[in-house]
């Protein structure tokens, strides 16, 4: 390849001198390899050969003009120590496996089609393995493996399969796992098993700084999840990205969520700080089930014809903490199930759950808006219905006021009688914050330095808060006066 570059022309400067000098640089100098001048008709083992023929370092293996008719899968990609780059053209690739490792780069020439009119050829991988053989896999070396890219193809199931899961990054090895990677522009359909599975097993490493973007996964009927997150995985972005099942009616079919996450018994913490921002999940009898997890947002969610969107549970030792669903769309029948359908479900039993649900719109009035255990769901600022007479839903927040503590002296050992204000609508599940109206210091029993100190406890009855003091000390304590103030909020709009 040859290059002119004028004489004395550095680079970011806008005034070179004149006389061109002549750089050569050779191809065979370069770190890369045209996949097409290995011999063979199976594109797979093709590229196979090209990784082979890198240097040690590696480098870029070109197989954008690669033609794969009459290609099989016969061999596995795999790059090994060396850091590959792989650009793939617009055709299609039959491929058994490819392991991901550090430093491994997949870039095809895009996934669409195109949206009427001409048709564009998209990069697509055709798996050619069985059930148990997933196409794009993560090794199972037992060390971290980081800055994998995958971007711009199609993902399509081997024929015939019944639970062949797509892609699946699995912290199988002990400190294994996957981190600061990129999925950027990638379809993944006709699966039978999980689209995209990122788990990381009891024993296993860590999956975490890592982004997927524009993302879509299509569900066969009766197939398994579109997207699972589960065990120890963190700091996981999903950002435009789709997960979708069979729309032939709403609700989909089965019983398979388009999303699960969850945790294995056992683990050392559930999946935490996972973001959801433009998520859309349509055409399921569950959107997203959540058993387990640590601060997990969706943002501008839209959910379509989903019989029940979003559905709380439990797993092992873990539950479903610092949930937060906001500013997103709720439509096509979504929640409306012939009475059993809902926006979101609680099957947990419980307290440790915790949602908020704040500044979304149901299009249609749902079957159920919050279902099961609600006392843990915070709503706030949510519309319902459609444009020009939806129905606003004030925040369920409701003021008490003050509760004034009797001053009545305790006996060791003992609580005082319980203090009660009436407010209609709290449960027994409602959830109840409170505070000192003013300052505790100075005041015996709270916050005099010079005697026990008192204990305030807090709980809801049907329509009534109550506020019991106790003394657990060994001597009686005659309190100070101090009033509290409690706030509780339900979860029914």
């Amino acid at each position: 390849m040859l290059a002119t570059i004028p004489a004395g022309l550095v680079f970011g400067q806008g005034s070179p001198a004149t006389g061109p000098a002549i750089v050569t640089l050779a191809d065979d100098l370069l770190p890369n390899t045209r996949a097409e001048q290995f011999a063979g008709a199976d594109a797979s083992c093709k590229i196979a050969a090209a990784i082979i023929a890198l240097p040690s370092e590696g480098g870029t293996v070109d197989a954008r003009s690669l033609s794969d008719v009459g290609g099989a899968g016969l061999c596995t990609i795999d790059p090994g120590t060396k850091s590959v780059t792989i650009l793939a053209g617009p055709y299609t690739y039959h491929i058994t496996q490819i392991v991901l490792r550090t430093n491994f780069h997949f870039i095809g020439s895009g996934s669409g089609t195109g949206l009427g009119g001409t048709t564009r050829l998209p990069t697509l991988i055709q798996a050619m393995g069985n059930n148990s053989i997933p196409p794009i896999v993560l090794t199972t070396a037992a060390e971290g493996q980081e800055h994998v890219i995958l971007k711009g193809f199609r993902l399509v199931g081997a024929i015939g399969n019944t639970s062949q899961n797509g892609i699946v990054v699995n912290a199988t090895g002990l400190n294994g796992g996957l981190w600061y990677s990129e999925f950027d522009d990638i379809e993944v359909a006709n699966f039978g098993g999980i689209g995209l599975d990122i788990e990381s097993p009891v024993g296993g490493g860590i999956t975490q700084f890592s982004m997927f973007d524009r993302v879509r996964v299509f569900r066969v009927a009766g197939g398994g999840y579109g997207l699972v997150v589960k065990g120890w995985n963190s700091s996981l972005t999903f950002r435009n990205c789709e997960f979708d099942g069979t729309p032939q009616v709403s609700g989909g079919d089965g019983t398979t969520s388009n999303i699960l996450i969850d945790a294995f018994g056992g683990g050392i913490f559930p999946p935490y700080n996972i973001e959801f921002d433009l998520l859309t999940t349509q055409w399921s009898p569950q959107a997203m089930r959540i058993n387990a997890a640590d601060t997990l947002s969706i943002s501008q969610g839209h959910f379509e014809g989903d019989y029940n969107a979003i559905t709380l549970g439990s797993a092992a030792s873990f539950s479903a903490l610092g949930i937060t669903v906001h500013d997103s769309w709720f439509g096509n029948g979504t929640g409306v199930n012939g009475g059993a359908g809902s926006i979101v479900n609680n099957l947990a039993s419980t307290p440790n759950v915790s949602m908020q649900f704040t500044n979304s719109h149901v299009y249609a009035a749902p079957d159920v808006f919050f279902k099961g255990n609600t006392g843990s769901i915070y709503q706030c600022g949510n519309t319902v219905g459609p444009e020009g007479s939806y129905i606003y839903v004030p925040c369920s927040n409701k003021n008490v006021g003050t509760i004034a503590l009797s001053t009545s002296s305790i006996a060791p050992h003992s609580c005082d009688a319980a203090q009660t204000a009436t407010v209609s609508g709290v449960t027994t599940s409602s959830a109840l914050a409170w505070n000192f109206a003013s300052t505790p210091i100075g005041v015996t029993g709270y916050g005099d330095n010079t005697s026990p100190f008192l204990v305030v406890t807090v709980f809801p009855t049907a329509n009534t808060v109550n506020a019991v003091v106790c003394n657990t000390s060994a001597r009686a304590i005659k309190p100070g006066a101090i009033s509290i103030r409690v706030s509780a909020w339900s979860t029914a709009p």
